[in-house]
């Protein structure tokens, strides 16, 4: 985890996709489904969130010299140009995102996704 339990959101619920709407303002933003990554821990979850963006999605965990860290792949299709495959690094603490607004994966802080998105219940 990256700090000390005052740091993980009241929320938060080991091993479980959790759903987040944009926090209200002008915006056509829609909301994240997300999955906390903890190293050592299940990939259930991370793997259902990467699948969000359709076949050929993989997790895994890669061991470093100083820490283990997820790496997510995934096929970006855009619209204007060939699919590509896309990779996102997740420290251990951090989430694992899609984004239904631009239909990608993401990684980000707890503090920097409460930053812009309210979860669901």
């Amino acid at each position: 985890m990256t700090g000390s339990p005052a740091d993980e959101p009241a929320h938060y619920t080991p091993g479980v996709v959790k759903r987040f709407r944009r926090k209200p303002e002008k915006t056509q933003e829609r909301g994240l489904a997300a999955a906390q990554y903890a190293a050592g821990g299940p990939l259930d979850d991370l793997l259902a969130v990467a699948k969000m963006t359709g076949g050929g999605s993989a997790v895994a965990e890669c061991a470093l010299p100083d820490e283990t860290v997820l790496v997510a792949r995934w096929v970006d299709v855009p619209d204007d140009r060939p699919s590509e495959v896309q990779y996102e690094v997740v420290r251990d603490g951090d989430w694992l995102y899609y984004s239904e607004t631009y239909d990608r994966l993401g990684d980000d802080t707890t503090r920097g996704i409460e930053q812009f998105y309210d979860p669901v219940e």
